[in-house]
C-alpha cells in the first residue's frame, strides 16, 4: 500500500520503478510532473485539504496539452500515464481516441503493450501488471472487475459521421477518477472534444491532449492559443529533446529549410503560418491526405494547375 501511495503521488516514480524506464527525457519528465501536480492537486480540493501555490495555479485546469514535433516520446509518454492512473486510482474509466485506427491501436495500443510486458534483464517483470490487468485490441482492463468498472478504452473516431455521432466517440463515460486522452489531436474532429466542455464535473477529471501541431485551426490548437488559460499548456521543441538525432533535424533543415512549415511542424512543434503567396494552405493539403475519396458516378477530367505570377 505504502508503494502504491508513493507512485500515485509521483507518475515518474511509477513508471522508472513499475515500468523499468532508465531514460526519461526532460521534456517527459517535466510533463510527467505536470500530471502528477494535476491529479494529486484535484484530489486535494475534492477531500477538503490545503493546496500548494502551485497546485492552486492548476487545479482548475481541464487538462493537460501537448504541442510537439515529431520523434519525442509522445506514444510513450501517453501509455504511461494512462497505466499510471490505470495502476494508481480507484476504479478509473479513460477514454482514448486518435483520427485513425492505425495510431490508436497499432501505435498507442501497442505501445502499452509493450510497456505491460518489459522484463529485467534476469527475465522477471518489474512490476506484474500482467496479473492485474488484461490489455485487448481495443480495451485494459482490471481483472477483478471483469471489464465492468476500472478500465481504459480505445475509440476510433467516425471521420465520416454527423457532428453529433463525432461528439459520442468519448462520451457516456463518467466516474471520480476519469481520464479523456486525444492521441494526435490535431488531426480529431473538434466535436469529439465536446465532453472536455461538460462533463468532466467529478473528483479527478481531466484530459491529455497531444498533437504535432499539423493545422493552424481547431480545438487542439486552441488548447494552446485561445483557450490556453484553460489548460496546463507543454510544448515539445525537437530541437530540445534527448531522444531526436541532431543529425534527423539536420536533414530536415537542408532539405526543406527552417522557415517551411515542414520544419515549423515537425520539428519546432508549432502550426504552420499561411502566406499570402500560396494558393493551397498547409491545413487545406493535411485534410486531403486524411479525406476518405468517394466513388465517381462517370469519368471525370481532373486539372491540377499551377498558378503563376500573374
Amino acid at each position: 500500500l505504502a508503494t502504491f501511495t508513493s507512485w500515485s503521488r509521483s507518475a515518474e516514480q511509477f513508471v522508472r520503478e513499475a515500468l523499468g524506464v532508465e531514460t526519461i527525457s526532460t521534456q517527459q519528465r517535466g510533463a510527467l510532473d505536470q500530471l502528477s501536480l494535476l491529479v494529486n492537486a484535484k484530489i486535494k480540493r475534492a477531500n477538503n485539504e490545503t493546496l500548494t501555490r502551485a497546485e492552486q495555479k492548476v487545479v482548475d485546469k481541464i487538462g493537460i496539452s501537448i504541442m510537439s514535433g515529431q520523434g519525442t516520446g509522445k506514444d510513450a509518454f501517453t501509455s504511461w500515464a494512462i497505466l499510471w492512473f490505470m495502476s494508481c486510482f480507484p476504479r478509473p474509466k479513460i477514454g482514448a481516441t486518435a483520427p485513425t485506427q492505425h495510431q490508436l491501436k497499432d501505435v498507442l495500443w501497442s505501445e502499452i503493450g509493450k510497456w505491460m510486458n518489459r522484463r529485467k534483464p534476469d527475465g522477471s517483470f518489474y512490476f506484474a501488471l500482467r496479473d492485474f490487468f488484461v490489455l485487448q485490441s481495443d480495451r485494459l482492463y482490471m481483472k477483478e472487475y471483469e471489464g465492468k468498472q476500472w478500465f481504459a478504452v480505445a475509440r476510433t473516431t467516425n471521420a465520416k459521421g454527423t457532428s453529433d455521432e463525432q461528439a459520442e466517440t468519448l462520451a457516456g463515460l463518467h466516474e471520480e477518477f476519469m481520464m479523456l486522452v486525444v492521441d494526435e489531436a490535431s488531426g480529431v474532429a473538434d466535436p469529439v472534444f465536446k465532453p472536455f466542455e461538460g462533463t468532466m464535473t467529478q473528483k479527478c477529471n481531466f484530459g491529455l491532449v497531444i498533437f504535432n501541431p499539423t493545422r493552424s485551426t481547431g480545438y487542439a490548437v486552441n488548447t494552446q492559443m485561445r483557450d490556453f488559460e484553460r489548460w496546463i499548456c507543454l510544448r515539445w521543441n525537437a530541437e530540445d529533446s534527448e531522444i531526436v538525432t541532431k543529425e534527423s533535424i539536420a536533414d530536415k533543415a537542408r532539405r526543406y529549410g527552417k522557415d517551411s512549415n515542414f520544419y515549423r511542424i515537425r520539428v519546432l512543434g508549432l502550426p504552420p503560418t499561411t502566406e499570402e503567396n500560396i494558393l493551397i494552405p498547409w491545413d487545406w493539403v493535411m485534410d486531403a491526405v486524411g479525406r476518405d475519396l468517394l466513388p465517381l458516378d462517370t469519368d471525370h477530367l481532373i486539372f491540377s494547375i499551377d498558378v503563376g505570377a500573374g
